[in-house]
Order: C-alpha cells, then sequence, then structure tokens
C-alpha cells in the first residue's frame, strides 16, 4: 500500500511539475515577445540618438511644408540623462500663417509616425484685422534612444 500511494504522489508531483514548466516556458515566450514589441515601439515612433536633432529638423520642416505654415527657427535642449533609456528633448516652434494652416500644423503633430507631445500652445491673432496671419508657439517633447 505504501509503495503505490509514494508512487501516486511522485505522479501528481511529476504532473504538477510538468504544468508548471509549461507555464513558465510559456511565460518566458511571452516576455521575449513583449521584449520585440518594446524595442518595436521604441524604433517606430523615437528618433535615434545618433541622428539626434538633425532627424527632427527634417521631420518638423515637412510637417511645417505640408501644413503651408511658416517657420524661421526652433530652439531644442535635450536631457542630459535618459529615462527608461529615453532622452528628453524639449523643442520651442514659433509658426505663423492663416489659422486653417496652424491648425493644419497641429494635426500634423497628432498624427507623425515619430513621437511628439504637445506641451502647450500660445496662439495670437493678426494685429490688425487686414493682417490675417496668426503666430503660434509650440511647446513639444520628443525622446531620442540609444
Amino acid at each position: 500500500f505504501q509503495l503505490q500511494d509514494s508512487i501516486q504522489k511522485s505522479r501528481a508531483e511529476v504532473e504538477a511539475r510538468s504544468r508548471k514548466i509549461e507555464r513558465l516556458e510559456k511565460l518566458s515566450a511571452q516576455l521575449d515577445t513583449s521584449a520585440l514589441d518594446r524595442k518595436r515601439v521604441v524604433t517606430q515612433h523615437f528618433i535615434p540618438m545618433s541622428s539626434r536633432w538633425s532627424e527632427v529638423v527634417m521631420v518638423l520642416n515637412s510637417m511645417i511644408q505640408t501644413s503651408g505654415t511658416r517657420n524661421t527657427r526652433k530652439d531644442y535642449s535635450i536631457a542630459e540623462s535618459p529615462q527608461y533609456r529615453l532622452y528628453s528633448v524639449k523643442i520651442r516652434l514659433p509658426v505663423t500663417g492663416l489659422y486653417s494652416t496652424v491648425v493644419d500644423l497641429v494635426k500634423e503633430i497628432e498624427t507623425a509616425d515619430a513621437f511628439f507631445i504637445i506641451d502647450s500652445i500660445d496662439l495670437r491673432g493678426g494685429a490688425t484685422p487686414a493682417q490675417p496671419d496668426v503666430s503660434m508657439n509650440l511647446n513639444l517633447e520628443t525622446f531620442f534612444y540609444q
């Protein structure tokens, strides 16, 4: 009797360990997939540190041109230390144009492949009714990855 009980306990333990191994293998596969997904998100929506500001300028210039707004300069500052392996890039983007083109620029930024956060928008109307242009200062944030 004791031998049969011992054999049954051993079989139950083996089966329980097999199920635990299956769960751990499944979890390991999910973690591998998660790491790949994270890497894919970072490389698709953030800018490589090696490109730095030059790629940001190209992306912003393309959006400015597409929207029909005008811009003469861009100010930026890069965080000295990364958070979660991403370097924050603060951008100040002054633009002018018709109200509709300024709205189009905001839409371009919101739907860009590169990830931009609009921190604030300062919009001012023309000085006179004869001047239809508005000026807008956008404070943006994006990220570089290494």
